[in-house]
């Protein structure tokens, strides 16, 4: 996961949220957003203020 950007990481999380995929890779994803202390972005794709609180 280390080469995937940023950005694009963000966006297959919300993605595979959105459209309820397999729950482990969304843990995955969400390990990773984690890992590298990134902020949520909403469906508008604006930066919320706080941090991810999974």
């Amino acid at each position: 996961m280390h080469l995937v950007p940023d950005e694009l990481l963000l966006d297959s999380y919300q993605k595979a949220m959105k459209r309820n995929l397999d729950q482990q890779f969304i843990e995955l994803l969400e390990e990773e957003i984690k890992r590298r202390n990134l902020v949520a972005r909403t469906a508008n794709d604006s930066v919320e203020k706080k941090k991810f609180n999974f």
